[in-house]
């Protein structure tokens, strides 16, 4: 046999080689496509929660993205989130970042008629009022040194008695500071 010969034998039993690889990979990467098709078909079919996953929580929001595509980030937070955001939107529209802000005792924020769900979950209300401070009213340790905070929160009326100045109590719903201007 010529080197010629060899030579061009070798090329083609690389170039099989290389397509018997390639053709190895792809047959691999198909069954484990199958393979992880089935497991989330499994899961979806079979545990309640990647259902609700899916049609609940994934085809809503598209849908609301697809309905509503030119909203604000605050009214988005606000549709998803009402009565919570709204409240909360007011209270960072009408502080500074640097605030301080007594809330109400947990207790009254959870027993509301309203349906606010949020206000009492100390987490999510420091996330969403970040950096603001913010302190619930029956977790501080000393009650009468509100003037140290620069806001009472007013909810269902709670708060207006926590000033020690005069304040107009019409509104349900509002953010009182805590030292008289």
């Amino acid at each position: 046999m010529s080197k010629k010969n060899r030579t061009k034998k070798s090329e083609k039993e690389k170039v099989k080689k290389q397509e018997s690889i390639v053709y190895k990979l792809v047959l691999r990467n198909l069954i484990s496509l199958a393979v992880l098709a089935l497991v989330i078909y499994l899961l979806y079919s079979n545990v309640p929660g990647y259902n609700w996953l899916w049609n609940g929580l994934i085809k809503g929001n598209l849908e609301t993205i697809r309905t509503y595509p030119d909203l604000t980030r605050d009214i988005k937070f606000e549709y998803k989130e009402n009565p919570d955001a709204g409240y909360v939107n007011f209270i960072k529209n009408n502080t500074s970042d640097t605030s301080s802000i007594v809330f109400p005792p947990r207790n009254l924020l959870i027993n509301n008629e309203k349906g606010f769900k949020r206000l009492h979950t100390k987490a999510w209300i420091t996330y969403t009022l970040y950096p603001r401070r913010v302190e619930y009213y029956n977790e501080l340790p000393d009650t009468n040194d509100l003037e140290s905070f620069d806001f009472i929160a007013v909810f269902n009326y709670w708060g207006y008695d926590k000033v020690s100045y005069p304040t107009n109590r019409a509104n349900e719903y509002y953010l009182i500071p805590t030292k008289a201007k």
